[in-house]
């Protein structure tokens, strides 16, 4: 079963209505997974970091070696703080910050 999460009190925002759109409406998991594709494709370190996924958390590796694990409350967090927090949060551990 899945968690529900109060999307109302998500930041909105987005570059773009589609970008806002999804950023305001899919689940954390898919927002949580997505995001840091776009962030690690950004900075050009996708063959060094990768992201696992389950129904209720979340681990990212760098070259293998598990770096991170989080569940999907902590990414609605990042959510509600501001629209990119949660890819500046991705950005943070891929510079090693």
């Amino acid at each position: 079963m899945s968690k529900e999460y109060d999307s109302s009190l998500r930041a909105q925002g987005g570059n773009g209505y589609i970008d806002a759109m999804f950023r305001y409406g899919v689940h954390p998991r898919q927002y949580a997974e997505r995001i840091f594709i776009r962030v690690v494709e950004k900075m050009e370190k996708e063959k060094q970091f990768s992201f696992y996924s389950t129904k209720r958390f979340f681990i990212i590796t760098k070259e293998g070696v598990p770096l991170i694990i989080q569940d999907y409350d902590f990414v609605e967090l990042k959510r509600q703080e501001g629209t990119y927090a949660y890819d500046q949060w991705v950005e943070d551990i891929v510079e090693g910050k």
